[in-house]
């Protein structure tokens, strides 16, 4: 689903539709200039003719005076030609200016992730070294009851000690028992 959020945001298909475009009149510019240069051929042949014909300069000169008037209407069609395609120009400068804006909101889109990338990595930096400080106070608390518990526990080194303690005094009372017994 595509959203737009202000009417400058453009999408890449728009982009590529409008560079479609441009390379399309692109094209048709090569084929005017090829057909201009063909005309200005066409020219350069017929000033080669007028070497000649400069001979007999008095007998001609009303002929080329003709001809130049219609070269001269010739090159003001070329510069209408020319004028159209400054204005054509123009458009596409136009264009080209608002792909510029549409790629300067993009680069503002880029700086606002960045910047909540950037909060993001805050955010769980300080839940980090909050989480480290409650498991710090954690381990300290459980290192302080182990403590207290191995003061008070009893080992089995202490239990055999007590045992053998009260065997023999189970033994001892039982001969003393068995010799008063005997006597």
């Amino acid at each position: 689903m595509k959203m737009k959020t202000s009417p400058n945001d453009v999408s890449n298909q728009e982009i590529l539709q409008e560079l479609r475009k441009l390379s399309g009149k692109f094209e048709g510019l090569d084929v005017r200039f090829d057909g201009l240069e063909d005309k200005f051929v066409n020219f350069e042949g017929r000033f080669d003719g007028l070497e000649g014909r400069f001979v007999n300069f008095e007998g001609r000169f009303d002929g080329l005076e003709g001809r130049f008037e219609g070269l001269e209407g010739k090159f003001d069609g070329l510069e209408n030609k020319f004028g159209s395609l400054e204005g054509r120009f123009d458009g596409i400068e136009g264009k080209v200016d608002d792909l510029d804006g549409a790629f300067l909101g993009l680069a503002g889109k880029f700086h606002n992730l960045d910047r909540g990338q950037d909060e993001i990595l805050e955010t769980i930096q300080g839940l980090a070294q909050h989480m480290d400080t409650g498991f710090a106070n954690v381990r300290g608390e459980m290192q302080r009851e182990i403590g207290k518990v191995r003061a008070v526990m009893v080992t089995k080194d202490y239990l055999d000690e007590k045992l053998a303690n009260q065997y023999s005094d189970i033994i001892q009372h039982t001969r003393r028992e068995i010799e008063r017994a005997l006597r």
